[in-house]
């Protein structure tokens, strides 16, 4: 190979970049992946020109773009482009890491797309996925890796692999293709960007799926994002109803008590309910304590009706007519019969004692 020389002076197999693989004594031109500007600069002799640094470095970016560059199927004179090839990109250790992490990651609300049937809007849905992008602070690359692995299902990312592939460049950036894919959702599921959907929700909102206070928060506050997202406000007194209806009686009736006016913003209902909700379970909690940890004493001023801890006194809340007397200790006390007998005893005997 060194010894036969093309037309142009170069050997034979190692095309342009001849010239430069003898500057650096190597033998292959795949050996030029592994070779930086700093090798070059060593190999250069001294009294090098600016013009041949600058030639050098140039043969050496070609190389290795030209490693990267679409291959063949089966061979260089195949005219049939490699369908892997075509989807490799040129990545690093980082990038690696990166995906591991990104994978890691949850799609918004726990819920991948779930296309015409997901109750939440398609333009909620792309804002939801740049909160947890800008939260991650996620690049570019990982945020199109986060949408398109994690938040849509494999169906749809295929779907909007089709369409890119149709409507952006070869060489269109991450950007780019990120803005293209918005418009794209927002277009193919336009349907689902509707206000009247929102309130649907509001309204089916009841006591029976009661979970919590602060679950039945969350819910009421995400529908009232998403309307947002689309523009919208929903009014206070929609919220408030929703908030009501989603509450079981022994929670709604207190509350209507405490606020009944129909501007009570929304906040206010949540903690005086999470408030009540606590207090609640803290009372069910003391009343179901076993019996041997009750109280075993009496409280006095119970009994005298002058007690005012109520129900969190320590002492046991009793009428003096129901409890039961203890007897003394070294007294040991008799059945009733038995004692009904002895007095009849003692009165028969004394009858019959002499007179003196």
């Amino acid at each position: 190979m060194d010894g036969t020389l093309t037309a142009g002076g170069e050997p034979v197999g190692l095309g342009p970049y001849g010239t430069l693989l003898a500057i650096l004594k190597l033998k292959d031109v795949s050996d030029l992946e592994f070779v930086s500007v700093k090798d070059i600069e060593k190999a250069l002799p001294d009294n090098a020109t600016l013009q041949h640094k600058v030639d050098c470095l140039r043969l050496l970016k070609q190389a290795k773009e030209a490693r990267h560059r679409l291959s063949s199927v089966y061979s260089s004179e195949s005219t049939t482009p490699s369908i892997l090839a075509s989807a490799i990109t040129t990545s690093t250790s980082e990038d690696a890491k990166s995906l591991a992490g990104v994978l890691r990651l949850q799609p918004p609300d726990g819920k991948v797309w779930q296309g015409t049937s997901d109750k939440r809007p398609a333009t909620a849905f792309l804002y939801r996925v740049a909160e947890s992008a800008r939260l991650a602070a996620l690049s570019e690359m990982d945020t199109w890796r986060y949408l398109t692995a994690v938040c849509l299902q494999q169906s749809q990312a295929r779907e909007l692999d089709n369409y890119l592939s149709k409507n952006t460049a070869s060489d269109a950036t991450i950007l780019d293709r990120l803005q293209t894919a918005e418009l794209w959702f927002n277009n193919r599921w336009s349907i689902t960007n509707n206000v009247d959907k929102i309130y649907i929700q509001l309204r089916d909102i009841n006591h029976i799926s009661f979970i919590n206070v602060e679950a039945l928060h969350d819910i009421i506050v995400n529908l009232q994002q998403h309307a947002r997202y689309l523009n919208h406000e929903i009014p206070l007194t929609a919220l408030r109803r929703a908030f009501l209806d989603g509450l079981p009686d022994w929670l709604r009736q207190p509350l209507l008590q405490v606020h009944p006016q129909a501007t009570t913003p929304l906040h206010v209902m949540v903690d005086w309910c999470t408030s009540y909700e606590e207090s609640s379970s803290r009372k069910l909690t003391s009343e179901s304590v076993p019996a041997e940890h009750s109280p075993t004493m009496i409280c006095r001023l119970n009994i005298q009706g002058r007690c005012t801890y109520g129900t969190r006194c320590r002492f046991l809340h009793t009428t003096s007519s129901s409890a039961t007397p203890t007897p003394l200790a070294g007294f040991p006390t008799a059945p009733p019969q038995q004692a009904h007998d002895e007095v009849n005893v003692n009165v028969k005997s004394l009858l019959l004692m002499p007179i003196l």
